[in-house]
This record gives C-alpha cells, structure tokens and sequence, in this order.
C-alpha cells in the first residue's frame, strides 16, 4: 500500500462525514469526532502495516496503541489489517466489533451494536464478505463464511447467517432485510445444542403468549422469532 492510496482511503471516509473539506474541521473531527478517529488510525495502521521496516514497526505499535485506547472510550473494535474499502462511515459508536479476517467494500455505512464476525465451526466456519454500498442497521450481526451482496440494507437486530444478494428488479438496486432472524446450525455435532435452544424458545414464547392472550404462531407473524425456514 502506497501513501498515496492510504490519502485517498482517508479523504474518501472523511468526505462520507462531511460535505467539504477545511483543515481546521479535519483536525477538529480528528480530535473530537470518535468515529472519524477510528477510521483515520485504521489507515494509517494499516498502511504501516505494509511496511517492513523497522521504523513503520515501531510506528505501527504507537498506533495499536492509539486504537486501542480509542476502542475502551468508543466501544468500537476493528483492528489494524481489517481489509476495508474506501468511504467507511461509523454513523453511531459503541459495541462495534469487526473480525480481522472480514474483506469489506467501499461506502460501508455501520451503526451502533454492529458485529461482523466469524463462525468457527460447521458448514458456515469463516468470516463474511461485504459487497459495496452496504449499511448495516443499529444492532445487526452478520456472521459467518458468507457473502452479502452490493447494495444491501441490513435492517436493525437482524442476524445474518447466510447469503443475501441485491435483488436487480428493484430501482434503485437495493435488498432490505429487515427482520431478526434466528437460524440454527443443522450439523449433526451440534443439532443437540441448536434443539435444547429451540425448545427454551418455543417454552418461552408459550408462556408469553399465555400471559398476553396471543398464540406462538402470532407471536411468529409479528417477526418476534423465524423458525429457521427464512419466513417469519
């Protein structure tokens, strides 16, 4: 990575926050916008990270430093070698938390409680793949050895555990998903675990629906729980 790219990394994320650019705003929000912080000590990490020599080294553990004080104030943890593409935008902090692993494109916009991350078991071992354009909603965890496609809203507190594509009928190109999903593992070493879950829940919704005269399957209807089939 050259230090010319890590410019262009770092005014495309900073031209996401603001609509023009003036030195004495760009050092005020490096000072004072949590958000904007990360992700400028993300590229230049990450362009340190490239080098080989002793010096960019020893730079290097000034920035994990840095970050890392950055990350018990804001509650965002991404790491330096997280491969992002240019335009990241950290809408809202706290309890963000990126896998090292993950490949992310350009103009990802993340709110609040956002996690992804890996699965380190099972057919869905491996960490996601993140197409561009893509905003992930307060709450929502994309985990897994999957990939989501360009153009794709993730809505807030919905858990993601398999591929989601843009729909090309829609203008403009874009495919919502909205609700919180529950989706279970099918493999035969922890089918046992994914069951003794299930039943807490049905257990669970059954006494809820006693207690408010509203039956497990309108409790579904509502999108309070998917059974694992993708309708909810």
């Amino acid at each position: 990575m050259t230090f010319k790219e890590t410019k262009g990394l770092i005014r495309s994320d900073y031209y996401r926050l603001r609509e023009s650019f003036s030195f004495a705003k760009f050092i005020r929000d490096l000072i004072f916008n949590s958000s904007f912080k990360t992700t400028f000590w993300l590229r230049i990490g990450n362009y340190l990270n490239s080098k080989r020599n002793a010096v960019a080294k020893m730079l290097k553990l000034l920035v994990e430093l840095k970050m890392w004080r950055n990350t018990n104030r804001t509650g965002i943890q991404i790491k330096i070698g997280t491969e992002i593409g240019p335009g990241l935008n950290i809408h809202h902090i706290s309890g963000i938390i990126m896998s090292p692993e993950v490949k992310i494109g350009k103009n990802f916009t993340i709110y609040q409680g956002v996690t992804v991350g890996r699965v380190h078991s099972g057919k869905k071992a491996g960490v996601p793949t993140v197409g561009d354009n893509v905003t992930a909603f307060a709450g929502s965890k994309i985990l897994g050895n999957i990939k989501i496609g360009d153009n794709v809203i993730i809505g807030a507190n919905a858990v993601v555990l398999s591929d989601g594509q843009c729909d090309r009928g829609r203008n403009p190109c874009q495919n919502h998903i909205t609700k919180p999903q529950l989706i279970e593992y099918e493999e035969k070493h922890n089918s046992r675990y994914s069951h003794s879950i299930s039943d807490s829940l049905r257990q669970l919704l059954k006494a809820a629906a006693g207690n408010s005269h509203h039956s497990a399957a309108d409790a579904q209807e509502r999108g309070i729980v998917c059974d694992g089939s993708g309708e909810g």
